[in-house]
């Protein structure tokens, strides 16, 4: 193999918090729910319909954390994963894309409870490891 490109996927974590307000659950009314599962299919789509299948774009949302007790509207959720790919471009479309899906989910402001939703991605950002024009398999794995 002597051809040129990408040797290994970048890999991307983040931590998505979103924060609504606690309330009973026989009170929902007075609450902001944080839960926002309609987020982990919405991302998946970005990878099926707006990806280059050449990037070999995956997201993983491998953890997620919310809620203390049945009857209570959850006031805050943690989720946490990686994004993967093989293409610079790709990669700052994943980041922004993501946050833009995770702000659109995010509950709002309701019948006069102050807003107190928050959305932070924060990116540990593993660069893609691209082969050299020149380079052999053997001299990429020594680097």
């Amino acid at each position: 193999m002597h051809g040129r490109g990408a040797v290994s996927k970048s890999a991307d974590q983040f931590k998505l918090t979103i924060t609504g307000e606690m309330a009973h659950g026989a009170t929902p009314h007075h609450g902001v729910d944080a839960i926002a599962a309609a987020l982990v299919n919405e991302v998946q789509k970005v990878v099926s319909r707006e990806m280059p299948v050449a990037a070999g774009a995956v997201i993983t949302i491998g953890t997620i954390h919310g809620g203390e007790a049945t009857n209570i509207i959850c006031p805050s959720v943690v989720m946490q994963g990686t994004t993967r790919t093989c293409s610079q471009e790709c990669r700052a479309l994943l980041s922004k894309r993501m946050r833009e899906l995770a702000e659109g989910v995010a509950p709002g402001p309701r019948r006069g409870i102050r807003n107190k939703s928050r959305v932070s991605i924060r990116p540990a950002t593993a660069p893609d490891c691209v082969k050299p024009p020149r380079a052999t398999w053997s001299s990429v794995l020594t680097l």
